[in-house]
Parts: C-alpha cells; structure tokens; sequence
C-alpha cells in the first residue's frame, strides 16, 4: 500500500518533470525571437524611398506598437515568474 508521503513525492515528481518541460518550452519560444539585425534591417527597410503608402505606414505602425506592448509584458512576467518562484523557496 502507497504511503501518503510516497503518492506526495510521486506527485511532486511529476509536477517537476512537467513543470521543466514547461520552462524549456517558453525558453525555445522566446529564443525564437528575433534579435537586434532583425530591428536593423527594418530601420533600413522604412528608410527607403516610396517605401510605403499611408494605409500601409499605419498598419505597419500598429504592427510595431503590438511588438512592443508584448514585449514589455512578457518581460514583466518574466519578473513576476521569478519573484514569485523565489518567495515560495523562502
């Protein structure tokens, strides 16, 4: 018969496994993200002459906007994720 310690620590085996894949999963998904060239070569691009119509500026501009309002965001939950992970250790 499996003690209660032993179904917590199986449990708690799990849970870990799970949790690290989680983590390396959202490590390999934020690696995927473009670096500094790719925001250089879009600096170059938007320097160019007749580059865009006014319809087409705004959507970019949207675009743009989006990025960087996601950005922000996941880099505040990637502080929270830490906080949080380190007072439960406390």
């Amino acid at each position: 018969m499996t003690t209660l310690a032993q179904a917590k620590s199986a449990n708690s085996t799990t849970h870990i496994a799970r949790y690290e894949k989680k983590i390396l999963e959202a490590q390999q998904a934020v690696s995927q993200l473009p670096g500094d060239d790719y925001y250089g070569n879009l600096l170059g691009v938007i320097h160019r002459p007749g580059w865009t119509t006014i319809a087409e500026g705004l959507f970019f501009e949207a675009l743009v906007d989006t990025i960087h309002a996601r950005a922000r965001e996941l880099a505040d939950l990637h502080i929270r994720l830490k906080e949080a992970s380190e007072s439960v250790s406390e």
